[in-house]
């Protein structure tokens, strides 16, 4: 069990696929949480990720490789949570104590805790 991802689409910001991914493996509209964003009238300015972060995995599909990963925080704005289940196994709502018991990779609940304890400054 994995939190929503995917791969950026042509033509899309990396926190635009993050909203998409989320909306279309999990069926839950939701927001990115994010700083204030720069602005300026010539350039367009992107939320960033709450982390990026690589490690080893392996899958079927692929083998063995390196992935990195764009992080970002969400809030659900609306939708009913039903999984894709050709992408996932299972999507619920979890209570955030019972998250370290699930069949998550390792690092997965400290990383959960980090961002819920950052999101509460952007909500």
């Amino acid at each position: 069990m994995a939190p929503p991802g995917g791969h950026v689409d042509p033509n899309e910001a990396p926190a635009e696929a993050a909203v998409r991914e989320v909306a279309e493996e999990a069926g839950i509209h939701a927001r990115v949480l994010h700083p204030p964003l720069f602005t300026h009238p010539a350039v367009t300015s992107h939320p960033t990720p709450w982390a990026i972060i690589e490690m080893d995995v392996e899958d079927r599909r692929h083998g063995p490789h390196r992935h990195i990963d764009l992080v970002y925080v969400c809030r659900a704005t609306g939708g009913q949570l039903t999984a894709q289940l050709a992408e996932v196994g299972d999507a619920r709502w979890v209570a955030l104590g019972d998250v370290a018991a699930l069949p998550i990779p390792g690092e997965l609940p400290e990383l959960i805790d980090a961002a819920l304890r950052w999101a509460k400054e952007y909500a």
